[in-house]
């Protein structure tokens, strides 16, 4: 706080040694007599006087310049366009004498196979199994809670889900499903239920 007061106060010394100085030193208006007064009738002077009051009347005696013999008015409508002309067709040129050649038959394009097939199906199905919760019921034996579209179903390690998808691995946080035709297989979380390859 102590410094802007400081600052503050120092502006103020400053612009007053500035207004002192300007009062001190400064010279008042210049005035000057006027050329014209208000009110007075200005007479003519006399031809020798005065140049400036001279009418040059020799000028009004000269010939005028020659005119161009050609005169353009600049507020004529402007000519119509000229159509462009029709392009010139081209003739096609032949094309050069090919040899008989022959040509490679297509490449044959192959669909995937039915084991390709029957993986994407199973990586697919896979991917709708969710694993909901995990229950550990003592002795060993702890089972998992997985649900598929509508259906929810209780497993054991070592178990099948839905008819086909063994549980390989089974902890509090992660289940381990293998599909038993293709082997393809899914890890699912508990705690983000998100399912990893």
């Amino acid at each position: 706080m102590d410094q802007k007061k400081g600052l503050l106060i120092s502006l103020l010394v400053l612009w007053g040694a500035l207004l002192f100085h300007r009062v001190l030193f400064s010279e008042g208006p210049q005035r000057a007599p006027l050329k014209y007064v208000k009110g007075a009738i200005q007479t003519a002077r006399k031809e020798g006087g005065d140049a400036q009051g001279k009418i040059q009347t020799e000028l009004l005696n000269q010939e005028p310049p020659p005119s161009p013999g050609e005169v353009k008015n600049i507020f004529a409508p402007l000519p119509s366009p000229k159509p462009p002309a029709p392009p010139v067709p081209l003739r096609p040129t032949p094309p050069p004498p090919t040899p008989d050649l022959v040509l490679p038959p297509p490449p044959v394009v192959r669909g995937p196979t039915p084991e390709e097939l029957a993986l994407a199906q199973a990586r697919t199905e896979l991917a709708e199994i969710r694993y909901l919760g995990f229950l550990d019921r003592g002795n060993g034996k702890q089972e998992g809670f997985f649900s598929r579209k509508q259906e929810t179903v209780i497993g054991e390690k070592g178990n099948l889900l839905f008819g086909r998808f063994l549980i390989r691995e089974l902890s509090s946080t992660v289940a381990v499903i293998v599909e038993n035709n293709t082997h393809a297989e899914v890890t699912l979380q508990l705690s983000e239920g998100r399912n990893e390859r």
